[in-house]
């Protein structure tokens, strides 16, 4: 392991992701306002970055960050609960009833048990934006 100063410097780059990176605390689920909340006051006043330049001043500039890309999963044990609801026949009529197919969408415990993975849920919505004020800022930093 190497020591001294040279070893713990970070790069702006790794500054800018620390700054802009949105942190919610680790929870099986969390509603989207507190993903928003991230984002409420540095759309205000944008994302403070410390830079360093190579001349050892230091700086600071304010991004905006856009959120780009959102990707909602559902919950397995929801899904086996509306399917027991469906089958059951006492649905509430907002989600589509589920068929007995055999599809590869149907969910069970075992499977859930043998395939930690899984626990993530299906993703049931996925929201890509690309800005080309992004995309520009994005080519200047490579």
């Amino acid at each position: 392991m190497a020591s001294g100063k040279g070893s713990m410097k970070k790069s702006n780059l790794d500054r800018f992701l620390h700054c802009t990176t949105p942190s919610v605390p680790p929870q099986e689920f969390f509603r989207l306002s507190d993903l928003w909340d991230c984002y409420d006051e540095w759309s205000a006043y944008g994302a403070s970055v410390p830079i360093h330049l190579s001349n050892r001043e230091s700086l600071v500039q304010y991004y905006v960050p856009y959120l780009s890309a959102i990707q909602i999963f559902t919950s397995p044990s929801s899904l086996l609960r509306l399917r027991e609801e469906s089958e059951d026949g006492e649905s509430d009529g907002r989600y589509p009833p589920f068929s007995d197919s055999g599809s590869d969408e149907s969910v069970s415990e075992e499977r859930l048990e043998n395939n930690p993975n899984d626990r993530l849920g299906y993703l049931y919505l996925q929201y890509h934006l690309l800005i080309p004020e992004f995309l520009s800022w994005i080519r200047s930093m490579s």
